[in-house]
């Protein structure tokens, strides 16, 4: 009788277990994915708008409002880029940003990818993350490094390019290949192009006015004699560009602020002459107005002129209802002052 015995399995590699993703490796590839989305969000609104994110509340604002009304395919745009990532987070693991960190985030219980679900459900729970950033922030102690929608989930965050499966497929060891080098390639220039256009390289701006020079009564303190002054005042603004990488883009005009002008025909006196001016945001009689003084020059005999340069704090507030008075102003005695209603300076 004739027993054959079982033939016992070859040896062969251990199963590759990917290692935990740490906290700064995780923290990078958020960075690079909100970099990309703050790009697209730039490219289509404009500064000012704050771009979206798969990890709220974070997300960068794309900088400056920006003259004019967003491009017409700007929904279009952002909505393109979210759903690809969140396909790519889904199916792959791994977005632009995970892939060049080298994290996957998969399901915990098989290695593979969280899915669908599980991944559009992520951003809400995130938002308990987000709470004084403690979910964030749990990876570092817990010893799964997970964030609050890890453990709710089921899901862990590994050193991976990313898993080469998709739902139901069988797992396979990573293996380099072309493929998998096209793909990382492909990532890494997405989050350069984010990173170059979601930060501003330079602005440049110049101050000009807005509207027609408001004139304003004269009327000369009692026991002061009259030197013929006259005093307009001047909205202004500052129109500025900004430039990312190779494009430039015009911003929304900033400010506003406002000039004082100030002349006169007779003469001062020899001393120190000085504008200032007060500002009453809302003209209520128990406000106290801010004070905004030009530095003193020097004054002399004959006729003249003085000016006062105010910038965005001194004017930013100022409801029709509020009023800016200005005061020529000779060794410490104002020779002249005149009001302007904040209806008329801002209708000019």
């Amino acid at each position: 009788m004739t027993v054959v015995l079982p033939v016992p399995p070859m040896p062969g590699p251990a199963p590759v277990t990917p290692a935990l993703a740490g906290w700064w490796r995780r923290a990078a590839a958020v960075l690079l994915d909100d970099l990309v989305l703050a790009a697209v969000t730039w490219a289509g609104y404009g500064g000012g708008s704050p771009a979206v994110s798969l990890h709220p509340p974070s997300g960068f604002t794309a900088g400056a409002p920006r003259v004019g009304d967003p491009a017409p395919w700007a929904a279009a745009a952002v909505g393109a880029a979210l759903l690809a990532l969140v396909l790519l987070q889904a199916y792959t693991g791994a977005t632009p940003g995970k892939r060049v960190a080298r994290v996957a985030v998969v399901r915990a219980d098989t290695g593979a990818p969280a899915g669908l679900l599980r991944t559009l459900v992520r951003p809400f729970v995130h938002v308990v993350d987000g709470i004084l950033l403690i979910g964030y922030l749990r990876p570092l102690w817990h010893p799964l490094r997970r964030t609050v929608a890890d453990s709710a989930l089921g899901t862990v965050a590994v050193v991976t390019r990313g898993p080469r499966w998709l739902p139901g497929w069988d797992p396979v060891p990573p293996r380099p290949s072309r493929a998998s080098a096209a793909v990382t390639a492909a990532a890494v220039a997405v989050c350069v192009v984010g990173a170059v256009f979601a930060v501003p390289t330079a602005t440049s701006g110049s101050v000009t006015t807005v509207g027609d020079p408001v004139a304003c009564d004269v009327r000369v303190p009692a026991g002061v004699p009259d030197v013929g002054a006259a005093a307009t005042l001047q909205r202004t603004g500052v129109e500025s560009a900004e430039r990312r990488a190779w494009v430039v883009r015009d911003l929304a005009p900033s400010g506003p602020g406002f000039d004082v002008a100030w002349s006169w025909t007779g003469s001062l006196g020899v001393g120190d002459v000085w504008v200032e001016a007060r500002v009453s945001r809302a003209g209520d009689p128990g406000e106290e107005p801010t004070l905004i003084t030009e530095q003193p020059g020097s004054a002399g005999p004959g006729a003249g002129a003085a000016s006062l340069a105010a910038g965005p704090d001194g004017f930013t507030g100022l409801t029709p209802a509020g009023w800016v008075e200005t005061s020529l102003v000779v060794d410490g005695r104002a020779v002249a002052a005149c009001r302007v209603p904040g209806a008329r300076l801002l209708d000019a």
